[in-house]
């Protein structure tokens, strides 16, 4: 099944050649790596994983590990074992937002050994100058040079496209997509990504390396502070791993090359000065949305989506996605199994709310009421004066900055 996807990659990107000979020269010694750009991030505290050794401990005995270290990683390069602790990691579930009692609410964090992620941070810096060669213009999420604001300034140009046409059915009106993709880096099939990075043309070395980092893992989910027995997961990369990002975004690359090839005869067309650019898609790791001209073609691109689905493991849930019309005279609930939001309904997307009409004050009120929130909580818990300060800092100053940058607060709210 994934070899039906070759043929989409093989066509739709340039040979990596720059980036096989990047790869196959920086897959030596890694002396240099660890000393000058790894070893230095460990300074910062982080939990440990299952093994109970802290950044901490690496960072105090840093003169005494580090050749211990290096003779391992190089090994470990020439084909050599991996250590079995390698395969190992605490799984800690993070609540997301609400009250739900469902496990399927909540997002698993991978607590991974020191020396794991030392490996794994060295291979993602050497992997991380080709994602801009390799990874089409349509992801922006952990691509260098490529931020959310790519990804927000694409979608509220988008929205700008909104008309009040009652004459037009919903079928041929213009609309967005917004994809929630179930369980990402969990469900994400192994061999899939395996596929994609051979089509892509990176060398075996490392196709292989980065196999071997994800067989016979094993995970033991730790709640109210005991442990279940192991689990061996036979899919998906571990969210906690440093490497994770980067793989992620090269197994969603099959999907969005595809969808880019219908942005001529599906997408949005925009005006870009005296050029006119097609929008068909867009995604910020695990956050996609897809721009059509037409609602009538959603039924192909859920089709594409469902035959990726079944090759990647990475499936929409129709029912957390949502869309919009917009055309604003359409007042349809659902369309194809997802639902439409309509007039004055809002959604939380790339951290802002979405919808139809005028944004600002609907993204001012949800921005200081989560702040109050979040000030509320952290102001029983301190009364120092630099505490405080810190909150400040922490908490308030990057709320309103970043939605500063997007909305410049009305009259109305500046005086609220």
């Amino acid at each position: 099944m994934a070899n039906g996807w070759v043929s989409t990659m093989s066509s739709s990107h340039r040979t990596i050649l720059e980036g096989e000979t990047h790869i196959e020269a920086h897959h030596g010694d890694m002396l240099a790596s660890v000393q000058g750009n790894v070893l230095p991030t460990i300074c910062y505290p982080r939990s440990p994983g299952p093994d109970g050794l802290p950044n901490s401990f690496y960072r105090h005995f840093q003169d005494a590990l580090t050749p211990i270290l290096l003779d391992l990683f190089n090994s470990i390069l020439a084909g050599g074992l991996m250590p079995a602790s390698f395969a190992d990691a605490d799984v800690i579930p993070l609540k997301k937002a609400g009250n739900s009692v469902s496990a399927m609410d909540y997002r698993p964090i991978a607590f991974l050994n020191s020396a794991y992620k030392l490996f794994a941070q060295v291979l993602a810096l050497r992997l991380q100058p080709l994602l801009s060669q390799i990874i089409g213009d349509q992801q922006q999420g952990f691509v260098p040079g490529r931020t959310l604001d790519d990804s927000i300034s694409r979608f509220q140009r988008a929205l700008l496209e909104q008309r009040h046409d009652p004459g037009v059915p919903a079928a041929a009106s213009a609309g967005i997509a917004c994809l929630d993709i179930r369980k990402a880096y969990d469900s994400l099939e192994r061999a899939h990504l395996e596929c994609t990075m051979q089509s892509m043309g990176f060398p075996p070395l490392f196709t292989t390396l980065v196999a071997r980092l994800h067989e016979n893992t094993t995970v033991r989910f730790v709640v109210n502070g005991r442990r279940s027995h192991i689990i061996a997961p036979t899919s998906g990369i571990r969210q906690g791993c440093p490497l994770a990002p980067s793989l992620f975004i090269l197994g969603m690359e099959p999907l969005l090359a595809s969808l880019q090839g219908l942005a001529w005869q599906h997408g949005i067309l925009l005006e870009d000065g005296p050029d006119v650019v097609p929008l068909c898609c867009n995604a910020h790791v695990d956050d996609t949305d897809i721009y059509l001209r037409s609602l009538d073609s959603l039924p192909l691109v859920l089709d594409v989506l469902h035959r990726f689905g079944d090759m990647s493991g990475l499936k929409v849930q129709h029912h957390k996605s949502f869309g919009l019309c917009l055309n604003t005279a359409v007042r349809d609930s659902e369309a194809h199994g997802i639902p439409f939001i309509y007039g004055r309904m809002r959604r939380r997307y790339l951290g802002l709310q979405v919808g139809l009409g005028d944004l600002v004050d609907d993204n001012w009120d949800a921005c200081l009421q989560s702040t109050e929130r979040r000030l509320r909580v952290a102001s029983s818990k301190t009364t120092s004066l630099p505490s405080r300060a810190r909150i400040l800092q922490s908490i308030v100053q990057p709320k309103i900055a970043f939605m500063a940058t997007y909305y410049v607060p009305s009259e109305r709210w500046a005086r609220k």
